[in-house]
């Protein structure tokens, strides 16, 4: 669907009050909605659009443990514009009861106000410090959404295992790759060994969702670390997506230079 993937909302509006498009069309083998493309690409109007026209924010992606809803959410614990703003399109408040998230995990969201450092040095909040809410989120997944290196650090430091992955199978390497943030993907790899190979529920690596972001604390740093340390620039996804074709999707003419080199 060509208004979905281009951002034209008025057009896409068309096809779906005339019947040639619909809410609940799938592809790649019933994987992709339009509503989860749009995501992706974050296309604010057209999330905003297919959400309006009916779109489920619960469907699940085949084998992914992913749907819209989910990706709203760690949109919304994100502290990137877009994000948020697309976040705030779906209603994300009773999501964290609904999925049992714990304190510490409120509280390293900033959705309870205590200091981190002396929560995990109690008992009942140590207990929880690799617990997976609803969504396999960790306290840690969440630090590393966020982009809070000081989280991230007090949670390594009080024992939290690097590589526990969410329900998307996102693990915290892969959560601060995915929103650009250099400072805790550099702490990961540097001072805990984070797997920098590890792949997500669709096959998806930590450098090929640095090189698909549109924006970042520090992109070249961060694909640079990550090749230092290892990442793998010609893997392809299970989609047969590698790297280079993740930055060319994003028409980022600086990432393409750098994986050509």
């Amino acid at each position: 669907m060509i208004p979905v993937v281009t951002g034209n909302a008025d057009a896409l509006k068309q096809m779906l009050v005339e019947g040639r498009a619909s809410v609940h069309d799938v592809w790649n083998d019933g994987i992709y909605t339009p509503l989860w493309v749009a995501m992706v690409l974050r296309k604010t109007e057209i999330v905003r659009a297919l959400l309006q026209a009916g779109a489920d924010p619960h469907h699940m992606m085949p084998s992914s443990g992913v749907s819209p809803m989910l990706e709203a959410v760690t949109f919304s614990l994100s502290n990137r514009t877009v994000e948020k703003e697309i976040a705030s399109l779906f209603p994300v408040t009773n999501y964290f009861e609904d999925k049992s998230y714990s304190a510490l995990h409120l509280g390293t969201a900033g959705l309870l106000h205590f200091d981190l450092a002396s929560a995990v040095r109690q008992p009942w909040h140590l207990t929880e410090i690799d617990r997976r809410a609803g969504d396999g989120m960790t306290p840690l997944c969440i630090a590393a959404i966020r982009g809070d290196s000081n989280a991230v650090k007090i949670l390594v430091g009080a024992g939290a295992n690097i590589d526990t992955k969410s329900t998307a199978g996102v693990t915290a390497l892969g959560w601060a790759c995915r929103f650009g943030h250099f400072e805790v993907a550099r702490f990961l790899l540097l001072e805990t060994g984070a797997s920098v190979n590890e792949q997500d529920n669709f096959g998806t690596t930590a450098l090929q969702e640095a090189v698909g972001r549109r924006e970042g604390d520090n992109p070249k740093e961060l694909w640079s670390i990550l090749v230092k340390y290892g990442a793998d620039v010609n893997y392809a996804s299970r989609e047969g997506t590698a790297p280079l074709i993740s930055a060319v999707q994003v028409e980022s003419m600086e990432a393409v230079k750098f994986l050509r080199l």
